[in-house]
């Protein structure tokens, strides 16, 4: 009988033995069924043989003198159904198809080799090559939106701590076995107070004895594989704002301060140090800004010695650890309160001789 391929649609020959199986296309490769009956052409069915065979019903039938016996690859009984092939993007990611030369989602090409120079290149890359620890974040009782605070801090502490490490989803839980790299942070909001804008507006100094200031209270739980568990007790308190401020007003500057003290300690458990890096970058800034104030005569002695001191603790840092910015910025905070406190003492100087 013959049949149509029905992906390249050749008409192919196979012997009526093969009706229902499946068999293999040999010009596409394709695998599919063949139909119980011809779907081109298909010879009449045979009828029954008399008990006196006549020449007619001797004769073979034309349709098997003119079928060619099935390649031997023709059938395949236990093959599954052919799937075409799939590749993804070296750059981004993204699933592709087995020939395609150009991804349509990041632009690569064939041509070039794959440049993981863009943000969303490489944060789809770390999507696709799982790896590293992983972070947990859960906080009860958060109707001030702390967590995305921490997450946004946090995000920050992993790029200038140099962490191998994952914000997770909020609605994954953390495993029974952490791993060695993973974070767990977890806790929840024990006091979250408005307080009253008459009195801060009003009474500002009782507001800053506590009646009426904003409040939020956080107990939190830092654990690590390594670390163990660290207890954190976080709270910031607010009560000065414009005619009193507005209590949300406030209880965002509560938020962004308690989800910065959270992530820190997060990040010190992570890393093992109690002075991280960030704060390396920091000492450096101050100094170089208190360095500029140092050149004021006279006033500039306490300002150059405290930017002296932090400058130096910055470029000691920042050298050992070897980090990869910041220390430009530690060498003149160095130096410009230096020469600030030379400038300072030779007018004190000039002033004692007169």
């Amino acid at each position: 009988m013959k049949i149509t391929c029905p992906g390249c649609a050749k008409t192919l020959a196979v012997a009526d033995e093969f009706a229902g199986r499946r068999v293999k296309c040999p010009g596409c490769q394709q695998v599919f069924e063949a139909p119980r009956s011809a779907g081109v052409a298909t010879a009449p069915a045979a009828k029954p043989v008399p008990s006196v065979p006549s020449a007619a019903s001797v004769a073979p039938s034309p349709v098997k003198k003119s079928a060619p016996p099935p390649p031997p690859d023709a059938v395949q009984k236990a093959a599954p159904p052919a799937r075409p092939a799939r590749k993804s993007c070296p750059e981004c990611g993204e699933a592709l198809a087995a020939g395609a030369s150009e991804c349509p989602e990041c632009g690569w090409t064939s041509d070039r080799p794959p440049a993981r120079s863009s943000r969303s290149a490489s944060r789809r890359a770390a999507e696709v090559d799982v790896g590293g620890g992983r972070c947990y974040i859960h906080i009860r009782r958060d109707d001030v939106d702390l967590t995305p605070a921490i997450e946004k801090r946090l995000a920050k502490l992993i790029e200038t701590e140099r962490l191998d490490l994952r914000i997770m989803d909020e609605d994954e839980d953390p495993p029974d076995e952490l791993a060695p790299n993973d974070l767990v942070i977890s806790g929840k909001v024990t006091r979250c107070d408005y307080g009253s804008r008459f009195v801060r507006y009003w009474l500002t100094f009782v507001a800053l004895m506590g009646p009426g200031s904003c409040r939020l209270e956080v107990d939190a739980d830092v654990e690590t594989d390594e670390g163990g568990v660290r207890r954190v007790k976080s709270s910031a308190r607010q009560s000065v704002g414009f005619l009193g401020g507005s209590g949300p007003e406030l209880m965002k500057r509560n938020v962004q301060i308690v989800a910065s003290r959270i992530a820190s300690e997060a990040a010190r458990q992570a890393t093992g140090q109690r002075f991280l890096n960030a704060q390396a970058y920091s000492c450096a800034y101050w100094s170089l800004g208190l360095g500029l104030v140092s050149l004021l005569p006279f006033i500039g002695i306490p300002f150059g010695l405290i930017g002296f001191v932090l400058g130096l603790v910055a470029l000691l840092t920042i050298s050992r650890r070897d980090l990869p910015r910041g220390k430009g910025f530690a060498i003149t905070g160095v130096l410009l309160p230096f020469f600030g406190l030379v400038v300072s003492a030779a007018f004190l100087l000039l002033a004692w001789l007169k």
